[in-house]
């Protein structure tokens, strides 16, 4: 968002240079508007295919049941990522913008900043979306198991760091997220001498973020631009997931290798609007995906003792989006 105040300003200084008439101006932000609308389209298109499978990553276990233990809570967050298959895909376009090709201007500040070849891996091949979670899990009556997942980033965090401890944050930043989701498993077989563990569950998962620039207080404490009342800048996803998931995995000493395949059906929605001169009439786009899908999983645990790690990989078998996770816990 904040490349995207830039390219306004150039736009305001070109046309404060070369006396570009009322009417042409106007015409000038009509078309960035469009041209920013279809940027937040494209970049639906590009982003919802990931959301769904980053709700559900970073569950932190892999064995199929508790066994002996009784409940499991990580103390450090799990680190996990779901990498895309590509951002800013509009790129190359000749006849996608009317004004200025935003993904080409974006690409090319991003090139500058991190060189032709990781650029290009990013947004060509592997664009990673990171995600944090917290995890605990319980047994249940009846063999029942309860695993839940989550994090919050509230709203209030920007201004609270901003007041309290980094003054120099520019006013009018909004950011929180907030994940949160479980499953409840079944074991079917118990991890024995000559059997694996084998286990089947039923989950939902909840992600939504929000992050905004108001542009009308940055601007004009920092550049002296005047914009209309509440103009600025913001981005929302939200993501619902249901499904299934079969976990099979056997212990081998301390290390319990794990195999897994869900069957989840997700509705995801990226959405961005931008107000400029015209609150009643801001600029929206994005895009909305219902979508079926089946998403292999594999990895290992290693046990010792009440603590445990987990290294796992997930990969959605209709797209081919690919996730990582590493996480610990403590097991009793």
């Amino acid at each position: 968002m904040k490349k995207f105040t830039v390219i306004i300003l150039v736009l305001l200084l070109f046309a404060a240079v070369y006396n570009v008439s009322a009417q042409d101006m106007d015409s000038l932000i009509a078309g960035l508007g469009k041209d920013f609308s279809l940027f937040l389209d494209g970049l639906g298109d590009d982003l919802t295919p990931i959301l769904m499978q980053n709700a559900i990553a970073g569950q932190n276990i892999g064995i199929a049941e508790l066994g002996d233990s009784v409940f499991y809570i990580n103390i450090i967050p799990v680190i996990a990522a779901t990498a895309g298959n590509g951002l800013l895909t509009n790129r190359a376009s000749t006849d996608y913008y009317q004004v200025i090709n935003l993904d080409s201007t974006i690409g090319s500040m991003v090139s500058v900043a991190l060189g032709d070849d990781l650029t290009t891996l990013i947004l060509d091949n592997l664009t990673p979306i990171p995600t944090f979670k917290l995890n605990a899990g319980i047994k249940l009556p009846l063999d029942l198991e309860l695993l839940v997942t989550g994090f919050w980033i509230p709203d209030f965090l920007i201004p609270f760091v901003k007041d309290n401890l980094v003054p120099e944050i520019p006013a009018g930043i909004e950011l929180s997220a907030l994940n949160i989701g479980g499953l409840i498993r079944y074991p079917l077989l118990k991890d024995g001498e000559k059997s694996p563990g084998l286990s089947v569950g039923v989950g939902y998962f909840f992600d939504s973020f929000h992050a905004g620039l108001g542009l009308a207080t940055l601007l004009g404490e920092d550049m002296g631009i005047t914009l209309a009342e509440g103009s600025g800048m913001s981005i929302d996803t939200n993501v619902h997931v249901f499904g299934a998931e079969l976990t099979i995995s056997k212990k081998l000493l301390f290390f319990a290798p794990y195999a897994k395949l869900g069957a989840w059906y997700g509705i995801s929605s990226f959405t961005g609007s931008a107000v400029l001169t015209d609150p009643e009439n801001p600029i929206t786009g994005g895009k909305i995906v219902n979508d079926f899908a089946f998403i292999a999983g594999a990895g290992f645990d290693l046990l010792f003792g009440p603590f445990c790690m987990n290294f796992g990989g997930s990969y959605n078998l209709g797209n081919g989006i690919l996730g990582i996770s590493l996480g610990s816990r403590l097991q009793f």
